[in-house]
């Protein structure tokens, strides 16, 4: 396989050379978007862009004639892997069945985009399935200005029944020439005998980003169809494809496209990342601000009881946390020190929902107390303590490196016993129970498809 990779990229860095090597842009903020196959290229045609390390990527699309749901996870850095479920209408000719098929992909990042060198990409598409996408190729990706990135590979397989030619690799061994039949059944055998032999072709094509939301695409497809051409279903009358992708913000993105001289086609998007925050900046509800207090308050050594009794303070806690999903389970109150133990149900993040507890006890807290201790639960079980000084908060609230110092100066520990703390009543009852009907989907049942 090494010999092999080698030839590829010689292959396609004689088809990138002209269209990157003169140009010394890089990508820096433009992401690679999907195709109608669910992973990252042009339209039908991949490219060597991959997405963020752990990013998810759910699409469904297609054309009048093939419908694609797909999902695809970002394994590493440079590996991703896709699933696909499609179905192919009247699939062995006009007034037949129609197919439901699944498929595996794999997409490997060689090398990654440089000043001058275009980043190189590797893949298999329908690796472990039943054959009807089975694919090979390898492909580089340059951006050649901020707003213009173009691409070109070579495809072998489906992707190279399209003015295909006599495979390269032939030069090591003549049996890459010739591409076996293989009788894929059910599915679920890898046919290693198959990939990157027949015969090659090229495809390749352009993105230019007309506007931050707008990416017009056009693609050259190796893919002709020849199947479905050959059983009267679709007829390829061109090799170009022409998209426009709409994605006004991270994590959605909607195409149509112009495919073949004949059809037209949508795609819709929706990723996001485990390793991220639920909601891009700014679309959370803005925190509480941080409350400080005057300096004779400040500097005071206890706390009167009787104008601010533990209960009420512990009451309008509850009910302020509750608005922002936290559920307040008990605290303890001193002169000097409140601990409070919380469980957050809203934020990924657990540092966020810390942050929101601590702003809110600069407000309810009584103003001798210097020192906050939270310790979120996790089904009634304390995890850690994190431990602030409101003096901190005071100083920091309008810093521009306000979180970095804040954490520095946080002590974060193990959580403490139970002993003085007091719990809280809860605002919910604890056990609920009801009869409600409901539907499930069941997904790739063979005699009831989804798709």
């Amino acid at each position: 396989m090494g010999s092999v990779m080698q030839i590829a990229r010689r292959g396609v860095w004689g088809l990138a050379l002209g269209l990157g090597g003169a140009f010394g842009a890089q990508a820096e903020d433009w992401r690679s978007s999907y195709t109608i196959f669910g992973t990252p290229g042009l339209i039908e045609m991949p490219s060597a862009g991959v997405a963020p390390d752990g990013e998810i990527g759910m699409t469904l699309g297609g054309f009048a004639l093939q419908q694609r749901g797909s999902f695809t996870f970002q394994v590493a850095p440079r590996l991703s892997g896709t699933f696909r479920y499609s179905r192919f209408d009247e699939f062995t000719g006009p007034g037949t069945d129609d197919l439901f098929d699944r498929s595996f992909d794999i997409h490997y990042l060689l090398m990654d985009e440089g000043r001058f060198r275009p980043a190189f990409a590797i893949g298999l598409r329908d690796f472990l399935g039943t054959g009807l996408y089975s694919s090979e190729y390898v492909v580089a990706t340059k951006t050649v200005t901020p707003d213009l990135r173009v691409t070109a590979g070579l495809g072998w397989g489906r992707m190279g029944t399209r003015n295909g030619f006599t495979n390269p690799l032939g030069v090591l061994d003549s049996g890459f020439e010739v591409r076996p039949f293989n009788d894929f059944g059910l599915g679920g055998n890898v046919a290693f005998d198959q990939y990157f032999r027949g015969d090659a072709a090229v495809f390749g094509g352009v993105e230019w980003r007309v506007a931050p939301d707008y990416t017009l695409k056009l693609e050259y497809s190796s893919d002709a169809y020849t199947e479905e051409t050959a059983d009267g279903t679709f007829a390829a009358n061109s090799p170009f494809n022409v998209g426009l992708t709409y994605s006004p913000r991270p994590g959605y993105a909607l195409s149509v496209y112009y495919l073949y001289g004949r059809e037209v086609g949508f795609s819709a998007t929706t990723y996001f990342n485990p390793r991220g925050a639920d909601y891009v900046s700014g679309l959370d509800v803005a925190p509480i601000p941080v409350a400080v207090r005057a300096q004779d308050r400040a500097a005071a050594a206890s706390w009167d009881r009787t104008a601010e009794p533990a209960g009420e303070i512990r009451a309008t806690l509850a009910e302020v946390l509750a608005r922002d999903g936290i559920i307040l389970d008990s605290t303890e109150i001193t002169d000097q020190r409140m601990r409070v133990r919380y469980t957050n149900t809203r934020y990924r993040a657990e540092a966020q929902a810390i942050g929101r507890v601590a702003r809110v006890l600069t407000q309810l807290a009584p103003a001798s107390v210097d020192t906050f201790v939270l310790e979120p639960m996790q089904r009634g079980i304390a995890m850690s303590a994190t431990t602030i000084q409101r003096g901190d908060m005071e100083d920091l609230e309008n810093e521009p490196d306000a979180a970095w110092t804040s954490f520095a100066r946080a002590q974060i520990g193990e959580a403490e016993g139970a002993d003085g703390l007091v719990d809280v009543a809860p605002t919910e009852p604890t056990f609920l129970w009801g009869l409600t009907p409901y539907t499930e989907v069941a997904l790739f049942d063979g005699d009831q498809p989804v798709l």
